[in-house]
């Protein structure tokens, strides 16, 4: 098990070491309503996505070029179809453990996108704020007692805390859509929540948005005081149940009795609306 460092700000941590910190991070907590998910998803990590791989490199090639010319570099041209080839590729990856690897286009469009982040107004001025990326946090819960960690793309001196995110449509429903689906604003609450327990004082959450397909827009959001209160209420929940599911060693799920299953409000609702039909 890998020893905790104290509660601060680190800088420099590999993801490896990071993630092998033995204390829960905002997706671990948000993996589940029940502390049986929490557990799962904890000790069964899941590999790395190509889509998430590429989204460090993007992240690199915005927030640290330097590390992204040092630490990107591209996979050789096979021909995928002889099994030679193949070998070849495999022995390629294995041949450079600690490098991000691109492969085909990639590289084109992620570059293609850090230019359009980069072109930005607002996106330009937030990433030439005096502060540190890709910073690695842990802190103790005052109510719970319980140690969490966060990694944060960019950390001002002085200013809010940035995220980036990639998304496939960018008007204001979709960004929305997204927010709640993936539990962005939990996110936030967990993050502002951390940076303000090591001392940073408090902060806002801003998304950098970064549509994937041409024209390649970019937007540049505040989570706003109602998306941080909602975020809050579903992290304080979820950090109370893992905590007391740690601290009592018992991890359970769902109810192992029988339930009664009530009818949601917008079946309500349709009720109410044939109710009306049938009187008129």
């Amino acid at each position: 098990m890998n020893p905790l460092p104290v509660p601060g700000v680190h800088q420099n941590v590999p993801e490896k070491i990071y993630r092998a910190w033995p204390v829960p991070s905002q997706s671990i907590l948000k993996a589940g309503e029940t502390a049986l998910d929490m557990k799962y998803a904890e000790d069964h990590p899941e590999p790395s996505t190509r889509e998430q791989i590429i989204g460090t490199a993007v992240h690199w090639a915005f927030f640290e070029p330097g590390r992204y010319a040092s630490e990107c570099i591209d996979a050789p041209t096979v021909n995928k179809r002889k099994p030679s080839e193949r070998e070849d590729l495999a022995k390629f990856y294995d041949d450079h453990p600690d490098k991000l690897i691109l492969d085909g286009d990639e590289r084109a469009k992620i570059e293609t996108w850090a230019a359009n982040l980069r072109e930005h107004p607002a996106a330009s001025y937030l990433i030439d704020l005096p502060g540190e990326s890709e910073v690695s946090l842990l802190w103790r819960d005052k109510e719970t007692g319980q140690n969490v960690k966060g990694r944060i793309d960019r950390l001002p001196n002085d200013g809010p805390i940035i995220d980036l995110k990639t998304c496939a449509a960018i008007t204001d429903r979709a960004l929305d859509t997204a927010v709640e689906r993936f539990g962005y604003h939990f996110q936030a609450a967990c993050y502002t929540d951390g940076v303000e327990a090591v001392g940073r004082g408090a902060r806002d959450f801003l998304i950098v948005w970064l549509l994937k397909e041409p024209p390649f827009h970019v937007r540049v959001r505040v989570l706003e005081r109602d998306w941080i209160l909602a975020g809050q209420a579903k992290y304080r929940k979820a950090l109370r149940i893992y905590a007391e599911a740690r601290k009592s060693g018992n991890w359970p799920g769902y109810s192992d009795t029988i339930e009664p299953h009530y009818a949601p409000s917008y079946i309500i609702r349709q009720l109410d609306t044939i109710d009306m039909e049938f009187t008129q």
